[in-house]
């Protein structure tokens, strides 16, 4: 008798994980497409645009370059990508508890502050654009702290590893580069702790 109570446990555990990896399944793709997509995309614009500097412009000059596919690949990444981020931010706060559902929910307004960068450009709208701009990289240091701090508790190394490698990178070359410079280095840095979280989200079973 308390052996097929077990099992029975057993089972509704192993369903339970099964469900939870699905619903977790959209989200992942959603996190990783944001994380690829957005590097991938700023490449392109800075390559269209020709005039571009390392160090020198922001990466929000894209969306005012005088080269207009340069300027709507920016914007149009920016919102695509802060809704992707959006919907992995949702989901990440649905699939998992506490600290993780708070970084996935600063994560998801973060996404909603990237879009509006891309609505919102350096040029015709420049205080808001800042404004947003400043809360959306302000959202996602506090996400990835919230985020170390779970996986951390939870034994998640390799994910500890990556929000730390973020968090070192962008204080090593703050003395080393100007704001341009520290601000693409950044960028690149968290597509890629994005995209580690996703894969976290995605095999990680608590």
């Amino acid at each position: 008798m308390i052996t097929l109570e077990i099992n029975i446990k057993a089972i509704r555990n192993h369903r339970r994980m099964v469900t939870k990896q699905k619903s977790a399944a959209p989200f992942t793709m959603a996190g990783i497409l944001a994380g690829a997509l957005l590097p991938l995309a700023f490449a392109v614009a800075i390559f269209a645009d020709g005039n571009w500097t390392f160090n020198v412009n922001t990466l929000s000059d894209l969306g005012i370059s005088s080269v207009e596919f340069a300027a709507k690949l920016f914007n149009c990444a920016c919102i695509v990508g802060g809704a992707l981020i959006l919907i992995f931010g949702i989901g990440k706060a649905y699939t998992k508890k506490n600290l993780d559902a708070a970084s996935g929910l600063f994560m998801a307004v973060g996404g909603i502050c990237l879009a509006l960068v891309g609505i919102a450009n350096k040029g015709d709208d420049y205080e808001i654009h800042v404004l947003v701009a400043t809360i959306f990289f302000t959202l996602c240091f506090i996400s990835i702290i919230l985020s170390m701090a779970s996986d951390a508790m939870h034994g998640r190394k390799f994910t500890v590893a990556m929000s730390a490698a973020v968090l070192v990178t962008v204080l090593m070359v703050i003395p080393g580069f100007a704001f341009p410079g520290v601000e693409v280095i950044g960028v690149v840095a968290l597509c890629i702790w994005l995209i580690a979280q996703a894969m976290s989200l995605s095999f990680s079973k608590d």
